[in-house]
């Protein structure tokens, strides 16, 4: 998660609002480099063993203090180059995670006997919906993180991660960002040394799965892919590596449903990729590339070809405000 502009005080006397007090915050889409399925759980989830790491492409999110306790939120699409589909109406209310995040933090800071301040909630959306990229669990931890910084509050950092958690399992990921082993639902977190710099290319052709219609589709496997040797090629930091290991057991159920997930694929390795995966449950794909120019060769080809949605990015370091909320 990354401040982009700040204008409020780090360390408010309790119950000192401030209206017009914002917090500005880029909220980084994410990809999957390993995604195994090792069981199913009695809750209804997946046991899952998965390498996230956070890549370039950013929803901007601002909070600003308001002289009420209503919470509102305002939602947009900036980028006329998204599909139709993209351009879709993004709710505004608790069927946004960032409503509920923003009313969970709050709920949180009541039981503290912390005070809060009304708030104006302004998502600018870049990332694609139902895309496998993380956009929605995102910005929920970007709330979770402005609103701390705006009404002042101090976490330990399990007690954020443990909110993140109840909003979905993706969410606690995004508190840090950077690359990460995460296990369980996804909630359980593991930081990987990261020394490896991805150049990639990512492309979305449909509207999106619905996750749950892709986990139908995929039978746990009997022999596992280990993830070790992925966690051991991201520290190496060459990509080559990682890209001989690259893996998600939900590949195969999301191209029956999206075949347009195969054929990007093959594009993007006939192109010359170093390796090409779907992230998460589709149905963006994402292909590493040996240096920036060539993924933005690349993503020129794909918009030739009419693809639809691409960008040329890279993966970013970590960047962690547990520390400052903790102060």
């Amino acid at each position: 998660m990354f401040v982009r502009r700040l204008n409020l005080d780090l360390h408010p006397m309790p119950g000192h609002s401030k209206p017009g007090q914002f917090v500005e915050l880029l909220a980084p889409a994410k990809i999957n480099l390993f995604l195994e399925i090792l069981g199913k759980r009695s809750d209804g989830f997946h046991d899952l063993d998965m390498v996230m790491t956070s890549v370039g492409l950013y929803d901007t999110l601002t909070f600003t203090e308001s002289e009420d306790q209503e919470i509102r939120l305002t939602c947009k699409w900036e980028s006329t180059d998204c599909m139709n589909w993209q351009q879709e109406k993004i709710p505004s209310n608790q069927e946004n995670l960032v409503y509920r995040a923003a009313l969970a933090l709050r709920d949180h800071a009541r039981l503290l006997g912390k005070p809060t301040s009304g708030v104006e909630i302004t998502l600018l959306k870049r990332i694609p919906t139902r895309a496998g990229l993380g956009g929605g669990s995102s910005n929920a931890a970007a709330t979770l993180i402005g609103l701390g910084y705006l009404w002042g509050l101090s976490f330990e950092p399990q007690q954020l991660i443990d909110i993140a958690a109840k909003l979905g399992s993706d969410v606690p990921y995004f508190i840090r960002g950077g690359v990460a082993r995460c296990q369980s639902r996804g909630e359980q977190i593991t930081p990987i040394e990261d020394h490896c710099h991805l150049n990639i290319v990512i492309a979305q052709a449909d509207s999106g799965l619905s996750t749950p219609d892709v986990f139908a589709g995929c039978e746990v496997p009997e022999n596992p892919v280990r993830i070790q040797p992925m966690v051991d090629a991201v520290s190496s930091g060459d990509p080559s590596r990682v890209s001989d290991h690259i893996h998600n057991r939900l590949y195969v159920p999301a191209a029956r449903l999206a075949p347009s997930v195969r054929g990007i694929e093959k594009t993007m390795m006939d192109a010359g990729c170093l390796a090409s995966a779907m992230t998460g449950s589709g149905t963006a794909v994402f292909g590493i590339c040996r240096n920036a120019t060539q993924a933005r060769r690349i993503a020129g080809l794909l918009r030739a070809r009419q693809i639809g949605w691409v960008r040329a990015t890279s993966t970013i370091p970590v960047t962690n405000y547990l520390p400052l909320l903790a102060s």
